[in-house]
């Protein structure tokens, strides 16, 4: 069965990705935060990772770079609310959007997320 890993710090976010893969037929772990995920987990035992790019302590970027360092196929779709805004720890979604590409991403979904959309997406990328 396909392993899916949500990262995101809103509970109601991971509850809605969580119940929607489970419902495609999806195995998924879910962590509250990317420090969460960092110290218990090894990237190795998922297909896919969806992490929330703006959270507390440790960022949804400083994840990726973690991730793509352990392993670097694995892919990632990292999630963010829609706009250009700029948050507390300086982020510009729009300026890096690009940066999240290069260093791996496969995409950048922006909140809310459509649950068909999002489905038919992870089997694009898990074929």
């Amino acid at each position: 069965m396909t392993k899916i890993c949500i990262v995101d710090d809103d509970e109601t976010i991971r509850n809605f990705l969580v119940l929607t893969l489970k419902e495609s037929g999806y195995e998924t772990v879910d962590y509250e935060s990317a420090k969460d995920f960092m110290l218990s987990c090894d990237c190795e035992h998922f297909d896919l990772i969806i992490s929330d790019i703006i959270m507390d302590e440790i960022d949804g970027v400083a994840l990726l770079q973690f991730i793509k360092e352990r392993t670097p196929n694995l892919p990632v779709i990292m999630i963010s609310a829609e706009g250009g805004y700029e948050d507390n720890n300086g982020f510009n979604i729009n300026l890096i959007q690009g940066m999240l590409k290069e260093m791996g991403a496969v995409t950048l979904m922006h909140k809310p997320i459509d649950a068909h959309r999002l489905i038919d997406y992870i089997k694009s990328i898990l074929k």
